[in-house]
């Protein structure tokens, strides 16, 4: 650090502050100690900085089991925080419905020195959790939890999300559409299928029960779970996947029962995931910034200065609908 200081011509303390991200450092000097960081190729020693102060450089990841492709784009905007800011993340995926989770957690947090915890959902959901990482104090965020918690969270409005999404396929012409992905318990789940059902409702369409595809959010579930919609006597025109994942089975299913996409039954999906560009035709998808999303909640924790645990307040990222090549209208007489 004295070298880098030397070569900026600035204070080690200024050093100290760029290095850490700190505010109130002009961008003349930021722009000069980063030079010199670069130059004397400069990388700060993990051990030494906690042991000269009250910081691990140690971020939390803690996500739910499933939905790999999410949890993974969530994981790269997290550790592109930790990279910018000269910090480790350390993750951990667990089965949320499992009795042991609180456990888990009680040992991650009692071995290893954490700055604080960025929470998936499923596991931010989980009172137990949240209620002992007040009581020990440790920062947490959540990433779209189920309800309000007593933390700081990041999300989207997925109600909104889907109600737009649904309004997409009802102004094509579609009246038959089922929602595939309904799992009870999963909140981000629920919130897809209640703006859904608003949007049929608010269009005078009456849902039947049986377009309420119950299935996990993975491949092989949506596939099974759309064969069985698209096997109705008077099947869907259009199929709205809970996620991706569960939109590209629905996709092979259709294409199993002899169905061209989107001629014969639109489909569509939400996160807008690197599948959702790279199967033919692209899907028409719900673009959820994850990577946003995590490295803004990584940001609330690395941040000079952080949140207690306890405190409460919402941060709303925008979500967009990507309109592609997996929905269009119905065909007459469908």
């Amino acid at each position: 650090m004295h070298d880098v200081a030397r070569l900026a011509g600035v204070s080690i303390k200024t050093v100290s502050r760029v290095l850490n991200n700190e505010p109130h450092v002009s961008k003349a000097k930021r722009e000069s100690v980063e030079a010199a960081v670069e130059q004397l190729n400069y990388r700060p020693n993990m051990a030494a900085r906690t042991l000269s102060g009250s910081r691990s450089y140690l971020l939390g990841f803690l996500a739910p089991t499933g939905a790999p492709l999410y949890i993974d784009r969530l994981l790269r905007g997290a550790l592109d925080a930790c990279q910018k800011n000269n910090y480790h993340l350390v993750a951990e995926i667990y089965d949320t419905q499992a009795d042991d989770l609180l456990e888990n957690v009680r040992r991650l947090c009692s071995s290893t020195a954490l700055d604080g915890l960025v929470l998936a959902p499923g596991v931010c959901d989980s009172p137990q959790v949240l209620a002992y990482l007040r009581e020990r104090g440790i920062p947490h965020i959540g990433i779209s939890p189920g309800g309000p918690i007593e933390a700081p969270y990041v999300h989207i409005d997925e109600t909104a999300a889907a109600y737009a999404m649904t309004r997409h396929l009802l102004e094509l012409g579609h009246e038959r559409i089922a929602f595939l992905g309904h799992q009870p318990g999963w909140k981000f789940a629920e919130r897809r299928l209640q703006g859904f059902q608003q949007a049929m409702r608010e269009a005078g369409i009456a849902v039947p029960a049986r377009y309420i595809g119950q299935s996990w959010f993975t491949f092989r579930f949506g596939q099974e779970s759309a064969e069985k919609l698209l096997a109705l006597k008077n099947p869907p025109t259009a199929l709205f996947a809970v996620n991706d994942e569960t939109a590209m089975g629905a996709i092979v299913a259709a294409y199993r029962r002899g169905l061209a996409v989107p001629r014969d039954v639109s489909i569509a999906g939400f996160d807008d995931s690197p599948l959702a560009a790279l199967t033919w035709p692209q899907l028409t998808t719900v673009r959820q910034p994850l990577e946003d999303m995590a490295a803004t909640a990584a940001g609330l924790i690395l941040k000079p200065r952080i949140p207690a645990a306890g405190d409460s307040s919402g941060v709303l990222l925008p979500f967009e609908i990507v309109i592609r090549g997996t929905t269009d209208k119905p065909r007459i007489g469908k």
